[in-house]
């Protein structure tokens, strides 16, 4: 059974048992979690998450940045061992921790439960990995997942039994959204999914699928860069035997000045122009690139690297438009387009 259903079971038992009344401030309450755009202000995909200190079950703080040792990071914040939901998903992850681990991601859970109550979340869903506590919800304030319960909230979670005051350690009724954060090395947001609504959660398989084609992608870039690297060293060199392995049979090399298009060249057209070079004894060209661009879908790849070179006789500022084909585990250059730029 998915999370998704496992979810669905739970709400559906709830929302039949549950007095009208006591449904209605709880769905108000999260039209209002809505209303105050907390999505729109917390940390983003791109933002940088700053090193903070939580606390493990033994009391020891120990710094975010400890737990980072693999590519990716999962933060999933979690409301407090109090909630079925997020007991659900935690239990969910723990299924899964070794899918994640395989593709170089780790988990971490984070409440503001106090270690006390986080030990007993630990216990009941039997976790293996680390659920830590954001004493005061302090780290959560800065990512900006936080909301205060209202009064009506307050006096149904006291019917309920669920005593904040012991759970969390303080008197301030503050809960996270139930959010899951991933961060790279660098502590970057890769990935956010941020929900108001506590019962509805991320498919923790649908994640590890967008993990796994995020690391593709990641890897497939690097590919890239280092297969037009592996031209720009062969052209540089006139290393003519590395270049018929890079470029592919039908290579077309379009070149465009400030008048317009200059020449269309095939791939023995390109080889023949490095070979005079060679044969000349013409000193290797400027190695100098800047890459601008680089994209990778599937088997193809795009990338747009700037360069200043001598290919007319006089060194000149170059744009290379460069489409490329899936080769093995590598990438042959199909097309280039080599725009000449003003100097002035």
């Amino acid at each position: 059974m998915t999370l998704q259903e496992q979810v669905k079971k739970i709400r559906d038992g709830v929302r039949e048992s549950m007095p009208k009344a006591t449904m209605q401030v709880f769905t108000e309450s999260i039209s209002r979690i809505k209303a105050d755009k907390l999505k729109e202000t917390a940390l983003q995909v791109g933002d940088k998450i700053q090193d903070y200190p939580l606390t493990d079950i033994e009391g020891n703080k120990v710094e975010l940045s400890k737990f980072i040792h693999s590519d990716y990071l999962i933060l999933n914040f979690y409301r407090g061992g109090w909630c079925p939901y997020c007991n659900l998903e935690l239990r969910e992850y723990e299924r899964l921790q070794n899918n994640f681990k395989e593709q170089g991601i780790n988990i971490i859970a984070i409440s503001p439960e106090t270690p006390e109550s986080a030990y007993q979340t630990i216990d009941k869903n039997t976790l293996s990995y680390p659920v830590l506590t954001d004493t005061d919800a302090q780290f959560m304030k800065k990512i900006g997942i936080v909301f205060q319960l209202d009064i009506d909230s307050k006096r149904e979670f006291v019917n309920f039994g669920i005593d904040f005051t012991n759970i969390n350690g303080n008197e301030n009724f503050e809960l996270p959204v139930p959010a899951v954060y991933v961060i790279n090395r660098d502590m970057e947001v890769v990935f956010v999914h941020f929900e108001e609504d506590y019962m509805t959660r991320l498919e923790p398989t649908e994640l590890l699928e967008k993990l796994k084609n995020k690391k593709m992608i990641a890897q497939s870039k690097k590919t890239l860069k280092q297969a037009i690297e592996n031209v720009i060293q062969a052209g540089t060199t006139f290393e003519i035997e590395q270049l018929e392995q890079v470029y592919h049979e039908n290579l077309k090399v379009i070149m465009v000045d400030q008048n317009g298009l200059n020449g269309i060249l095939d791939k023995q057209s390109v080889k023949n122009m490095f070979q005079a070079k060679r044969d000349n004894g013409d000193s290797p060209l400027n190695d100098w690139a800047e890459f601008n661009h680089i994209q990778a879908n599937g088997d193809l790849g795009h990338v747009i690297v700037t360069r200043k070179v001598n290919l007319t006789g006089v060194e000149q500022r170059f744009v290379f438009n460069i489409d490329l084909v899936r080769n093995g585990e590598g990438w042959l250059v199909t097309r280039e387009v080599v725009v000449a730029q003003s100097e002035g």
